[in-house]
Formats: structure tokens, C-alpha cells, sequence
């Protein structure tokens, strides 16, 4: 049965890194927007929880919510992401990454579908980070034509990619072997490496 859900995850796939960089290319706006602690919106049903389950030390756990470390978390994470973003009338193109999430397009293309997405997303229970800033502002006011996205700096006027600078330094520190790591610090430089490395030369060339 995984294999099964699994194999139609997968057509479900995720941003890349040529997807990114040509995201300046086909608009003058954009709308970035990202899920607020986004596993942890995943109830499991108690049918399901029962078998999901850890021990430490005399004591079982049963687990709740979508785990992070679940091998099928990323999968189911990305296809509801991809679920909310399509709707009939889409204007924009829209890219995910598991939680975050970007519209690009005329500014009236981006405030008609991001309006749309956050309906869609309150109607579905997803909690998205920058509502309050949306609330405060008024989506026409939201959409800009830069923004920093998946640990990228995008511009729309003037079409360029490039790392953000907290980008540059997390990859500089990854080659430091003087740090002492976390395992959770190892695993988000090693997704930050994975990600940024086909723009560090970009940058370095630009400086």
C-alpha cells in the first residue's frame, strides 16, 4: 500500500533549481509564502497512529502528527502543498517546496491567485505565516517585485539570481570542520548545500 501511495506522490515533484533561477524570466511580480510549522498540521487519524509508534526506555509513543523523519513526510507534505495550488483559473506561475511556496506573474495575476491560495488554505485548515502581514497590508501591497525565497534572492526587474548573504555564510560554515554539528544543524546544511551549490559560482563571479 506505501508503494502504491508512494508512486503517485512522486509525480508530484518538487522545485528545482533550473525551476528557480527561471522563475525571473516569466514575470514582473511575485507573492512568497511559506506554511507555519507545516508537518505539525497533519493530524493522523487514531486508526493510523496506532501503528505508528516509538519506544524510549519501558514506555511506548504513538505519534500524532506528520514526523519529519517519516520517510513518506516530504511526499505527502509536497502533494498537499500541490493539491492547494491547483485550482481552475490559475494565472500565475506557482512553484513548492514542501511548505514554502511562490506566485509569479502581472501583479494583477499574482494578487488574483494569491487571494485565491489563501482562501483555499484557511478553508483547509493550513496555517500560512504571512496572513497577519497580508491582514495589515492588503494583498495589493503584499506582492512586490523581489523577494528572498528557499534561501534565494530573486529580482524581477533586474532578472537576477543569487544566494542570500545568510545563504553564503551557512555554506561557508559548512566547510569549517572546526564546528562541532547538531544532527538536526548537519541535516539543514547538508538540504541548504543541496539546494544552493550551482549558484555559488554565479555569486562568486558577481563579487
Amino acid at each position: 500500500e506505501y508503494r502504491r501511495q508512494r508512486q503517485m506522490c512522486i509525480r508530484d515533484r518538487f522545485a528545482t533549481k533550473s525551476d528557480i533561477n527561471n522563475l525571473v524570466n516569466l514575470g514582473s511580480h511575485c507573492a512568497a509564502l511559506d506554511f507555519s510549522a507545516y508537518y505539525d498540521q497533519f493530524p493522523y487519524d487514531p486508526a493510523v497512529s496506532k501503528y505508528l509508534c516509538f519506544k524510549k526506555g519501558e514506555k511506548f509513543y504513538q505519534q500524532n502528527r506528520l514526523c519529519m523523519g517519516q520517510r513518506q513526510g516530504c511526499d505527502i507534505a509536497q502533494t498537499t502543498t500541490l493539491f492547494l495550488l491547483d485550482f481552475p483559473g490559475r494565472r500565475c506561475k506557482a512553484l513548492a517546496y514542501i511548505d514554502n511556496v511562490i506566485f509569479v506573474g502581472s501583479k494583477e495575476d499574482v494578487i488574483h491567485d494569491t487571494e485565491i491560495f489563501i482562501k483555499r488554505c484557511a478553508a483547509a485548515n493550513v496555517t500560512v505565516n504571512e496572513t497577519a502581514e497580508l491582514n495589515r497590508l492588503g494583498i495589493e501591497n503584499f506582492v512586490s517585485t523581489s523577494t528572498e525565497w528557499c534561501g534565494i534572492s530573486l529580482d524581477f526587474t533586474q532578472k537576477t539570481v543569487k544566494l542570500i548573504e545568510k545563504s553564503i555564510k551557512k555554506v561557508k560554515l559548512s566547510w569549517d570542520n572546526r564546528v562541532n554539528w547538531t544532527y538536526r544543524q548537519l541535516a539543514a546544511h547538508i538540504g541548504l548545500l543541496s539546494v544552493s551549490y550551482t549558484h555559488l559560482r554565479a555569486h562568486e563571479t558577481d563579487s
